[in-house]
């Protein structure tokens, strides 16, 4: 699959799993942001904080997006279809947030849970924590070209492969780790 490729246009984005070290801080061990959820209803997401969210509303239409898990590598490549939007007004999979069944303290931050979302069954409660506030998390629309589960996430250490703990980032220049994903995943980026 030959990709085409805007200029300047390939992001690194961070799918923001929880750590598996930050199970020590139970506070931030909330398991908010779920791959298998992104993948099945093409988002990425970002938030609970306006440092997170504004990385996440740089991203434009037409963007090619490299996701990345932090202790796991590589799992899909797609391309950005709909732009940041606060989570109160995405819609997955044909549910909007008002059509599902959420706990009205989870939407104002009061309290934090590991529920599924009942119409949704990938996707947890606590990722529209704060849906009624600043802190809002932001959705992209994401149409994922390849993917991979995130036991068999693309990652090979010490080799020089890009990895960056910011939400999304340019790829510019990382011609080793672009080579390693067109191999990876069995694609070809036309830049």
């Amino acid at each position: 699959m030959v990709i085409k490729i805007p200029t300047g246009s390939i992001r690194f984005v961070n799918v923001g799993e929880d750590a598996k070290n930050s199970a020590k801080d139970l506070k931030r061990y909330v398991k908010r942001r779920q791959w298998d959820a992104c993948n099945e209803y093409g988002f990425l997401s970002a938030g609970q904080g306006l440092v997170y969210s504004r990385q996440l509303r740089k991203l434009e239409k037409g963007d090619i997006i490299a996701a990345f898990i932090t202790g796991a590598g590589y799992v899909g490549i797609g391309e950005l279809v709909k732009e940041a939007v606060p989570i109160r007004e995405f819609v997955f999979n044909g549910y909007a947030m008002q059509q599902l069944s959420l706990n009205a303290d989870i939407l104002n931050g009061k309290i934090s849970n590991q529920n599924y979302v009942k119409e949704l069954p990938y996707l947890k409660e606590n990722l529209f924590m704060n849906a009624d506030n600043e802190k809002t998390e932001w959705v992209v629309g994401i149409n994922w070209l390849k993917t991979v589960n995130r036991s068999n996430a693309n990652w090979v250490s010490n080799i020089g492969l890009f990895s960056n703990r910011n939400v999304q980032c340019l790829m510019s220049g990382q011609l080793d780790t672009l080579g390693f994903l067109e191999e990876s995943f069995g694609i070809e980026f036309d830049i």
